[in-house]
């Protein structure tokens, strides 16, 4: 590494052997043997400068409770200071059944943003732009409480569809309701928009963007197929990628 220049430490998988490990964390050292980034392996490390010229040394370490394989698969990016946040693998089509449970709009979804650490400031805009009704719904899925990594909400507002969204982030054996935002709307032609504190990093977005969902409240809605609109922004001036995925309903 070069002292001076600055990289993103990007976990882009992870898979505890048995769904339990200990204590599971990736550590980069400087040259000299001094820990610069210290975290557990389900989440990215985050964007480090590098303060000293020669070889950096990335460790993964912890104890696993369970039998098989624990796997991590990291990259080490350079960091682009002008980079915008990015939206990937948000797959193209999703089916809503009418009459049954939400639909989550992108199960899979990668959130990216190389040039901060937190997206303070930023946006999340999901939005219905063609064929959309009036019935048709978009919000976000109120998880639970009791287990790690849970989205809930708390609504403020039932006519705006106004509230608080939540992240469970485990921190030894306790369980921390940390607010990632507030958000309104999601109701037909109104956008869902939630806006992001200074506890959203881009691991944390991606959690919630995985629980975004659609329904329609009627029980015969229009079969007419929908386009849905996703704009991800950092809070710096950035914007990324406009994600637009298609909806069929089927009766």
């Amino acid at each position: 590494g070069t002292a001076g220049s600055t990289v993103y430490l990007d976990q882009t998988s992870y898979t505890p052997a048995g769904g339990d490990s200990y204590a599971a964390q990736w550590i980069l050292l400087d040259p000299y043997g001094t820990t610069l980034s210290n975290q557990p392996l389900w989440n990215d490390g985050g964007r480090i400068t590098l303060p000293h010229n020669g070889d950096y040394t990335l460790v993964l370490q912890g104890l696993v409770r369970a039998s098989g394989t624990t796997k991590a698969t990291f990259r080490v990016l350079p960091v682009d200071s002008t980079g915008n946040p990015s939206i990937s693998n948000a797959g193209a089509n999703v089916t809503y059944n009418a009459n049954q449970p939400p639909v989550v709009i992108m199960p899979g979804v990668k959130i990216a943003d190389r040039d901060t650490d937190v997206l303070n400031g930023g946006t999340l805009q999901i939005s219905v732009t063609r064929n959309v009704q009036s019935t048709d719904r978009l919000s976000i899925q109120n998880q639970g409480t009791s287990t790690a990594w849970q989205i809930s909400t708390s609504l403020t507002d039932v006519a705006t569809n106004s509230g608080i969204v939540y992240l469970m982030v485990p921190s030894g054996s306790i369980l921390n309701r940390v607010a990632l935002g507030t958000f309104s709307g999601g109701v037909g032609a109104m956008p869902l928009v939630i806006w992001f504190n200074s506890n959203a990093t881009p691991d944390r977005i991606q959690r919630l963007s995985r629980a975004i969902v659609y329904h329609n409240v009627l029980a015969s809605p229009s079969t007419l197929s929908r386009a849905i609109q996703i704009v991800l922004t950092d809070g710096d001036g950035g914007i990324g990628n406009i994600v637009v995925n298609q909806l069929k309903v089927i009766l």
